[in-house]
């Protein structure tokens, strides 16, 4: 892994790279207060030994990236998409297929649609639409309700413990809350919470400004706007995910006009376990990555 400081405007922006510079790139966008390394090193490997140079990065506002004061400089979804685009340029790099997750699946509608030219596909996991749809139209349903209801006590329930450690056990029922009915793997979770609490410069805590971005979402002032996205897609989501409701990926699946839609069981809103991040990554191989590498 190599990692490289890259200025985008006003913004630092930190990243991490896999395998040969020369190879097909993929950039990998990570959700709402989640950094780069969302995306683990055996996921990027995966890539790596498929043909891929990957870019994870961590978003401004989390890790190693710089800070905004949100009440000074509030940004949006397209800022977020700029920050992928100077990625991209900083590494002279023209098309890379973008893979986003939960936050990064909406950022990565708004590159494929701001900036086309630079897409050579594009998967969405466990993300809704920007734009407003026919599914997003019709009220959620009584068990929706319930569904969000409960997410939402669990993920304001989580409080910092008077440890490390402690805070990082805290975290483990939120994540086995949104890994669905997959098994969480303790050790994959426990890695990653501990990096994202150490090795971040910015605060960890919901109401974060990664989640004051997407309360202030505006979906109704993009209707139709999908039907832009021109590139190869791939829709991921799970049945269980209880955050990015099903309706979501249903949504998607109804606006983007080139796509393939695969919903997995047992699949919540996260993948803390290696069986299911393998599945990811080889269904992003047969159905977005290599189907239209060039």
């Amino acid at each position: 892994m190599k990692t490289k400081k890259i200025h985008v405007g006003k913004h630092t922006i930190h990243t991490e790279t896999f395998g040969d510079p020369s190879a097909i790139p993929c950039l990998l966008i990570a959700g709402a207060m989640a950094s780069a390394r969302l995306w683990t090193d055996r996921f990027c490997q995966l890539l790596v030994e498929k043909g891929f140079f990957v870019i994870r990065y961590d978003h401004r506002d989390i890790g190693e990236s710089s800070g905004v004061d949100w009440q000074k400089a509030r940004y949006t979804l397209s800022d977020l998409g700029k920050d992928a685009i100077g990625i991209l340029d900083a590494c002279d790099i023209k098309r890379a297929h973008i893979v986003g997750h939960s936050m990064g699946g909406y950022v990565s509608q708004r590159v494929a649609i701001e900036f086309p030219e630079r897409v050579l596909s594009l998967t969405i996991i466990s993300a809704g639409p920007i734009g407003a749809t026919i599914e997003t139209d019709l009220p959620l349903t009584a068990e929706e309700k319930a569904i969000l209801d409960q997410t939402w006590k669990v993920l304001l329930g989580r409080r910092d413990g008077p440890s490390l450690e402690a805070t990082i056990q805290n975290f483990l029922p939120v994540w086995q809350y949104l890994n669905g009915r997959f098994p969480l793997d303790i050790e994959m979770t426990k890695t990653y919470t501990r990096d994202l609490l150490t090795r971040s410069h910015h605060s960890i805590r919901m109401g974060g400004n990664h989640e004051l971005l997407m309360q202030n979402l505006e979906i109704e002032k993009y209707r139709d706007i999908l039907q832009k996205i021109s590139v190869p897609t791939l829709i991921i989501h799970g049945e269980d995910d209880n955050l990015a409701l099903p309706r979501n990926a249903r949504a998607l699946a109804h606006a983007i006009p080139n796509n393939n839609l695969i919903m997995i069981p047992k699949m919540g809103h996260m993948f803390f376990d290696p069986e299911l991040e393998t599945k990811i990554v080889e269904l992003c191989l047969n159905y977005s990555l290599i189907p239209s590498r060039k």
